[in-house]
């Protein structure tokens, strides 16, 4: 009779009730929370490392309870289950809103809605809200529910014959963080933390390995045939758990290698993919509007301020985007994205603290004293607020697609730079600046630009001399009843008109502007600032902001100073009254070659007071952020994810193909007699694969005896024959080699149908017949 018998049997790797499971799930546990050391660059805090030793707590103590718990059943899992995800939304809650607490121990209600919401919005907001994110709202409840999973998986793996395999827990675990972690992650917090998790999986798995082979040494004590099925192999089970660990730890560390690549400014990273940030040139210009301020709310407070320094401006935007007729905001500089409360500080900066109270101001623009620091919204809509602003570092300028309303209010920590004088600027160089493409000047806008720097040497002594040109030549009127004529708009065509009129008449609109235009012709880089500037000084007594209190100015950015304001805006106490007598005698006549005419709206529909030079919706809807962004997510997410399986799948590939190698070579031997020896090897090699181990001395004929007194396999014939064709002096027929070998893959495919679908797939991938020295 042939045939399989049954397969080897193995006992689990599981102790009910010992001590060293609870040991298991705490190391387990701490390598998780080791692993969100990568996301504090990403928060500005160690606040991640709390929330994801909460997570990975909570599953390893519900674990190690259920590990001594008397007649488990599918009840009692569930049960644990339960109690896992009440713990989390619980405990996390007092993590996540630690403010929001009852009786100072308890989690409120609110609470625990913000863990649930951030369960659903948590990851979004990671992604999208510019680093440090800080821990506002549900941002702490991904690395909660990282760590939760990552340790839930790493105690169920833990429990079954292959204890090693729960380093995919933490593997993944480390793989998740560093997707969500910060771009630019500094080289040695990743060095630190694959260290760790790699020191400290090897060393678990050393442990374990040696409980184990403890264990089967007084298991052999007890049974001869087990004494020679385990003898040999305690080395064995140590070396095979040390592969396996390093093979998952290698895998977590390559993937995380790609997705990480720590300390580059192009690493990849999920919030570089998921951006959604808004488009600021469907925002209207605020120079656009600077008429309507100066004009039909003159007299209007728009906003009151407390603490705002002597000589400082309280900013709405800078514009760098200018297409012949109008100056408008882009996003060249830094795409607008949210932000946290919090924001890195620069170091030649005076932070402020500013305090802004909205009354009648209705647009879309932050006002803000410098670059910000920390923001704090207060008053009814405060979280409202936070989630709808979007803030641009590079232009420094933030936006609220919602728009404000009267009451709203917030505390703004800037940095004020200090302003370099001209002197100090004499030698310094305009810094290199992208911004969008400048127009082509017409010939009397360039003929002016070269006339104010003649002379002027430097970038910046010309910046200073278009300035002071500027300011020395012409004449200030907002176009009000009672003053001169001054059109409103700050187009090629309005600034052309005004420097070929002969007397320069406008407001900080137009001056502005011209300064810009006529800087960015010499191809240095500037941009127009729209904010306003308090009458008094502000001190600690609040100061209310009028419509009159608006004004424009340019920026130019120079290397080691940053942005410098230049106001090339005349003094409005400068009299303007011998305007047109001015205009008569100085006029000069320039022959220039025309340029072309930009299109122009009939006359009988402009808008005089309008920078606008076509129709505008005076209710324009609130701008929608882009969703294009998801399918590049998932994308980037399927991207990932195959080079996950490809890198897990590069071993088992590797395995298949060396253990193929060998049955051609066997099958290729050249004489018949080599094929039959080679035929026993191979069914040898397939037993040692389910689990047999083969006493190394002992011969074909005792090894036979083994696999049928052990129940994995009856032989019959097959050891004999072997013998025979290795020692008989009778040569050895091609049919006879050809017939043992389809009865050796008969016998193997017996064995290997015997098993399930996970032992089967597991004795082909086993290393142990590789290793095997008894050949």
């Amino acid at each position: 009779m042939s045939g399989r018998v049954r397969g080897p049997g193995r006992s689990r790797v599981v102790g009910t009730g010992r001590w060293w499971r609870a040991a298991d799930l705490a190391v387990l546990a701490g390598l998780v929370t080791v692993g969100s050391m990568l996301l504090v660059p990403a928060y500005g805090s160690p606040a991640p490392v709390a929330a994801a030793a909460v997570g990975a707590a909570v599953p390893a103590t519900v674990f190690a309870v259920l590990d001594r718990w008397p007649g488990r059943s599918a009840l009692t899992r569930w049960l644990a289950a339960a109690v896992i995800g009440a713990g989390v939304l619980v405990l996390g809650a007092l993590v996540v809103a630690p403010q929001s607490r009852v009786l100072g121990v308890l989690p409120s209600a609110d609470a625990i809605a913000a863990v649930l919401a951030g369960a659903v919005d948590g990851w979004r907001d990671l992604l999208t809200v510019a680093t440090p994110t800080g821990v506002a709202g549900g941002l702490l409840v991904p690395p909660l529910l990282i760590a939760t999973a990552g340790t839930t998986l790493a105690a169920v793996l833990a429990g079954t014959r292959r204890p090693a395999l729960a380093l995919v827990g933490p593997a993944a675990a480390a793989v998740a963080y560093a997707l969500f972690a910060d771009v630019t992650l500094d080289p040695w917090t990743g060095v630190v933390v694959g260290g760790s998790l790699l020191v400290g999986g090897l060393g678990w798995v050393s442990w374990i390995g040696g409980r184990t082979a403890r264990r089967a040494e007084r298991a052999a004590a007890a049974s001869q045939l087990a004494a020679d099925r385990v003898a040999g192999a305690d080395g064995a089970l140590g070396l095979r758990r040390l592969l396996v660990a390093g093979a998952i730890l290698a895998v977590a560390a390559v993937v995380g290698g790609l997705v990480a690549a720590a300390g580059t400014p192009d690493r990849a990273a999920l919030r570089e993919v998921v951006r959604a940030p808004v488009d600021p040139s469907t925002f209207e210009s605020p120079l656009a509007q600077f008429r309507g301020f100066t004009k039909q709310h003159a007299d209007d407070v728009q906003l009151v301020v407390q603490g705002l320094p002597a000589g400082a401006r309280l900013r709405l935007a800078s514009l760098d985007d200018y297409d012949g007729r109008q100056f408008r905001l882009s996003d060249t500089a830094g795409a607008f994205v949210r932000i946290g409360p919090e924001r890195p500080s620069a170091a030649a900066t005076a932070s402020v603290p500013v305090t802004v109270q909205v009354r009648d101001y209705a647009g879309r623009f932050l006002p803000l004293p410098g670059a910000i620091e920390r923001l704090d919204f207060g008053g009814a809509r405060a979280d409202d607020l936070a989630a709808d602003l979007r803030y641009s570092a590079g232009e420094a300028t933030g936006l609220l697609p919602g728009g404000w309303q009267p009451g709203d209010q917030y505390r703004v920590v800037a940095g004020i730079a200090a302003q370099p004088t001209v002197d100090q600027l004499a030698g310094a160089r305009p810094s290199p600046v992208a911004l969008p493409a400048a127009v082509t000047l017409p010939d009397l806008l360039r003929s002016q630009t070269e006339r104010y720097t003649t002379g002027a040497l430097t970038p910046a002594a010309q910046v200073e001399a278009i300035r002071a040109g500027l300011a020395r030549d012409g004449f200030f009127s907002h176009g009000r009843a009672g003053e001169p004529s001054a059109p409103a708009g700050h187009g090629l065509d309005r600034l052309t008109g005004m420097v070929g009129s002969g007397s320069m008449l406008g407001d900080q609109e137009q001056y502005a502007a011209l300064m810009a235009v006529m800087v960015r012709s010499l191809g240095i880089p500037a941009r127009v600032v729209v904010g306003f500037v308090p009458g008094t000084p502000s001190g600690d007594a609040p100061v209310e902001l009028r419509g009159q209190d608006i004004t424009a100015w340019v920026e130019v950015p120079f290397d080691g100073f940053g942005w410098v304001a230049f106001d090339p805006t005349p003094s409005p106490d400068k009299p303007v009254t011998d305007v047109q007598e001015r205009a008569q005698t100085e006029r000069r006549a320039v022959s220039v070659e025309e340029p072309p005419a930009l299109p122009q709206i009939p006359p009988d529909t402009a808008d005089t007071d309008s920078a606008e030079q076509q129709p505008q919706d005076p209710n324009p809807p609130a701008p929608a952020e882009s969703p294009t962004f998801l399918p590049a997510l998932v994308l980037t997410m399927l991207a990932w994810t195959a080079v996950v399986l490809a890198l897990v799948a590069a071993p088992v590939v590797a395995i298949l193909l060396i253990k193929s190698r060998r049955r051609r070579r066997r099958l290729a031997a050249p004489t018949p007699a080599d094929r039959i020896t080679g035929g026993w090897q191979q069914l040898l090699d397939t037993a040692v694969d389910t689990g047999y181990r083969p006493t190394p001395w002992h011969t074909r004929t005792e090894a036979a005896r083994d696999l049928s007194g052990a129940g994995v396999l009856q032989v019959d014939w097959l050891a004999p024959a072997a013998d025979a064709a290795q020692f008989s002096p009778t040569p050895v027929e091609e049919d006879r080699a050809r017939s043992y070998w389809r009865e050796v893959d008969d016998r193997s495919a017996e064995l290997l149908g015997g098993l399930g679908f996970w032992r089967r797939w597991r004795a082909r991938l086993s290393l142990a017949s590789l290793r095997r020295r008894d050949r």
